[in-house]
């Protein structure tokens, strides 16, 4: 991942399964506080509408880094 934005994250979770990343983006919201606020940003961003080139970018990045690891489906697949 590129930016910032993308260097807290990668830093931050699992991307090599699916499991480990909902555990390590869990640990990561209850224990880092800047990966906490980024991501409250972020859904700010989605949920009042400014979600932009610059947001979106990121989650395609995550959806990517993951894609790779464990397959598309998985990767876009709600966690469960």
């Amino acid at each position: 991942m590129t930016g910032k934005v993308g260097h807290i994250i990668a830093d931050s979770v699992d991307f090599t399964s699916k499991q480990g990343f909902i555990n390590t983006w869990v640990e990561s919201y209850q224990t880092n506080r800047l990966f906490t606020e980024l991501n409250s940003i972020l859904l700010d961003s989605v949920i009042n509408g400014y979600s932009g080139e610059h947001v979106n970018h990121v989650f395609k990045r995550i959806i990517t880094q993951l894609s790779e690891n464990i397959g598309e489906e998985e990767a876009t697949d709600a966690p469960g």
